[in-house]
This record gives structure tokens, sequence and C-alpha cells, in this order.
């Protein structure tokens, strides 16, 4: 509950004050990711690892059943008369914002003790000792301590983790910095980020940021398995083998098995030449990404992708064109509807306003369309030749129904016609 109201902590402003609707949708979203993780978990992560005693079920509950109840002259009489303001304002939160030209509100004020009497409650009423957070935290939590201490005559416990930073010391957020994107922001729903999504975001971390620390932080790797992985890794800085992993292991911990599989198997198909993807030999003998789908790949593989790209199952990265492959493989109408259709196939692939921004954008990154070049980077002429559409049109493969589009230079999509869907 008190975090609608939002969490100064480590903050120089304010932070955005949502709608309630807003704040139920999210608290609902974030119970739905917390619960598939820990179904994850359970399923892929405890079997391989060795677990000292038997792991108790967690249960996930919304303050908002006890929070929303309080009065304020309830909270005045039984909670504020055991906080201390001098503590408050000793707090790092509030010399932060104190010392800075946005100075904080009443509301942020007492976010603290909102969250101390949350502590009060969960550890009368459901047993709980400990309270655990990032390092940021620690004034928070000694609130809640304070308060338990001061009305109960109890001790109870805070645990704080060190916060996931960068290796120059900045905190590690939604927002990270990619080698192939700059700055991306890593969401763990895959309405928002597509789980084939989330693993290239992982996979494409510089090198600085990919560290002994963050692997230990994020991962349930042994220790010996890390040193292992951090020395294969710097013998081949070109394999990317330390952001391999952790992109497996966040994926199979964030999304699941299948999420980790598609998104491997999607990875091979749009970066067939990558060092990344390479096991043993070269594999200069591959082509492209069509022919991964038409002569690499076996029948169960390539049945496997196109389970992957149905509407219902959002792992990868797909468009979904309203003709069949006949349509396109047969196309016949002229050039000013062959691009027409090539751009109606691009503004699937982002909200777009029309056909010329859609143009513009692929003006800017490039365009390849089934293994053929449409547009050129930078392209500032705006020239599409149809004679080049007509030939990438003639290029979906017959056997699953599919293509493959990339914008710019790591940017791919399957185009799935309906004689891709089952």
């Amino acid at each position: 509950m008190y975090g609608c109201l939002g969490d100064p902590s480590g903050r120089t402003n304010k932070r955005f004050q949502q709608s309630v609707d807003q704040y139920a949708y999210n608290c609902d979203q974030i119970e739905q990711n917390l619960s598939q993780i820990l179904s994850n978990y359970w399923s892929n992560i405890v079997p391989r690892i060795s677990v000292s005693r038997k792991l108790q079920s967690i249960r996930i509950l919304n303050n908002t059943e006890w929070l929303s109840d309080l009065k304020m002259m309830d909270v005045s009489r039984q909670f504020l008369p055991y906080f201390k303001l001098s503590e408050l304002l000793q707090k790092e939160s509030v010399k932060l914002r104190m010392e800075g030209e946005n100075t904080m509100d009443l509301s942020e004020f007492l976010y603290p003790v909102l969250q101390a009497i949350d502590f009060l409650h969960l550890h009368k009423n459901h047993n709980c000792y400990m309270q655990v957070g990032g390092h940021d935290q620690i004034g928070n939590i000694n609130c809640g301590l304070n308060l338990i201490h001061r009305i109960l005559g109890q001790h109870v416990f805070g645990l704080t983790v060190p916060l996931l930073t960068t290796p120059d010391g900045q905190k590690l957020g939604k927002s990270v910095y990619s080698s192939t994107s700059g700055t991306t922001t890593i969401w763990l729903m895959k309405d928002k980020l597509k789980p084939y999504s989330f693993y290239q975001k992982i996979l494409n971390l510089p090198d600085a940021v990919v560290t002994d620390k963050l692997i230990r932080q994020l991962t349930f790797l042994s220790s010996d398995e890390i040193e292992q992985l951090l020395a294969d890794h710097k013998a081949q800085l070109h394999r990317r083998v330390a952001q391999k992993v952790l992109a497996q292991e966040l994926t199979l911990l964030v999304h699941g098995a299948e999420a980790l599989q598609a998104s491997e198997l999607a990875t091979r198909i749009f970066f067939p030449k990558s060092s990344v993807n390479q096991t043993s030999g070269s594999q200069s003998d591959i082509g492209s990404s069509l022919q991964i789908i038409q002569d690499i790949l076996c029948s169960s593989e390539r049945n496997y992708l196109i389970s992957c790209l149905q509407p219902s199952s959002k792992l990868l990265p797909v468009v979904f064109a309203q003709n069949s492959t006949d349509y396109f493989k047969q196309y016949e109408g002229g050039p000013s509807q062959l691009v027409d259709t090539f751009l109606d196939l691009i503004m699937l692939t982002s909200n777009f306003q029309d056909r010329f921004e859609a143009l513009h954008s692929c003006c800017t990154k490039g365009v390849m369309l089934n293994d053929i070049s449409l547009i050129n980077k930078n392209n500032n002429n705006s020239e599409i030749l149809p004679e080049n559409i007509k030939v990438a049109f003639q290029r979906f493969d017959s056997n699953t129904g599919l293509g493959v589009l990339r914008l710019g230079k790591h940017e791919h999509w399957f185009i799935a016609t309906k004689s891709s869907l089952i």
C-alpha cells in the first residue's frame, strides 16, 4: 500500500504518484510476476542445488488489506508517539532531499512510518521476525525494528543485501546499458518485454557490467562453477560466455524452461554466424536465417518454432501477416502496392502513426527481409526498390510459411503468414 506513495530512499526528487487504479493493477502484475518466478525456482533451480533443509512455501500478501483501514486518529494515537523526530531527520533520504533543490513533502517523510507499521502487523499476525531489503532500505527497516521493540518489547531483525551496481558504483536498476542498443529497460513482464528480448538484453550486457559480484548476486551457481565460468569467459571474450550463462540463468528463473529454449532457438536463427552460438567447429557454411529454418533445423525444431510463434505464446518477436505464403510468392500488385504491403508489415512491429513514419524508421535503421536488403541504414533518399521487395516476398519459407525481418543490426522479427498458424 505504501508503495503508491513512493519510497524517497535514494531519490533527489519525488516519485510520480500513480492513480489508485494503476496502483492496484501494478500490485496484481507484481504478484503474478513473483508467483511465476517462485514457480520457476521450484521447478528449475531447486532440483539442481543442494538444499540443507526442507524449504517452506512462500505466501504473497498485499498490505492494502490492513493499511487501507488505518484512520489518521488511530495512527496518531497508536503509533506516532513511538517515533522520534530526531531519528527520522537523521535518515539519509531526508538529508539528501533537504540539502537539494527538491525538498521533501510530508507523505514522503512519513513513508518509513508506514513501512514500520507494516512490519509490526506482519510480526504480530504472521510471525514475521525479519525484513529483507536492499542496502538503501536500512533506514526504513530500522524504523520497524524500533517500533516493534518499543511497543512489544521484542527484538526482530533486518537483513540488507547489496544493491546491483555497475563497476563505477551506479545503481543497476530497470534501465541498464546494453552493448547493442545503449540504455535499455529490462522488464519482468512478458507483455512489456518478450522472453526473447529479455534474454537478448542480458546477453548483450557489456563485459564491464558482468562481474563476479553480479553473477553471484543473480544466479544460483556454486563458487567453483562461477570461477570456471569467468576463466572461460576471459579466455574467449568474443564468445560472451559469462553473458550467455547469465542470460540462460535469468531467463530460466523469470520466464521458465520453455521460454529459454525458444529464446535460444530464435537467437540461433537470427544470428547464424555469431560466435556466441558456436559450440564446436566452424559455422562458416551457414549462410542466413532462412537457411537455418529451411536446411538446418530438424522437423521437430521447426514444429517447435511454429508452436512458439502462435498468438497465445508471446515468447518470441513475431508479426502476423494477413496473407498466405502463396499470396506473397505470387504477388502481382503494382510497384506502389508492393511498397504499401511491405510498409504495412513494418507497421506491425511498432506503434507507428502511418506508413510515412514507418518508412522514416526504416531509412534510419536499414531493413532486410528474407535475406534481401531493402533499405540501407541512414538512407536519406527514402528509396525502396519494388523489384527487391518482390524478390523478398518470393523467399518466404514454403514449409513453415515463415519469413525473417531485420530492422537495423539487432532487431529481428519472425513474419508468420496464414500458412504458419496451426
